[in-house]
């Protein structure tokens, strides 16, 4: 599960970065029917990760909270995107990574204890 979360993690960094460069062609006044497919690969986007990474028919499946999911689908589906979309889900990973199970069975690791010591 780690792994999966901490790709979430970075594909919504992604997504974000993706985001922004949308926000910005939008600021360069580009025509909304030049804005509109932007919008829509960001929307696909969006999607994409939340099937592959949480639902029940994606690739990982992870565990989070369904409430938060179908809240960030929700909107999604029926308002206009930036890209915040991802900011809750991407928190509450942030949560469960940084949390014993996750964070300190890794301080435990051969790898992390080498690289201490090289220090």
């Amino acid at each position: 599960d780690a792994v999966g979360y901490a790709n979430f993690y970075l594909n919504a960094e992604a997504f974000r970065c993706a985001g922004l460069s949308v926000q910005q062609q939008k600021n360069e006044n580009l025509t909304n029917e030049q804005h509109h497919p932007n919008l829509e690969v960001l929307r696909n986007m969006a999607n994409d990760l939340i099937e592959q990474y949480f639902l029940p028919t994606g690739a990982f499946k992870l565990p989070i909270d369904e409430n938060l999911v179908q809240k960030t689908l929700n909107i999604l589906r029926t308002a206009s995107i930036d890209e915040t979309l991802l900011d809750e889900l991407q928190t509450k990973v942030f949560e469960i990574l940084s949390s014993e199970k996750y964070y300190g069975q890794f301080k435990t690791t051969p790898q992390y204890l080498k690289v201490l010591s090289e220090i």
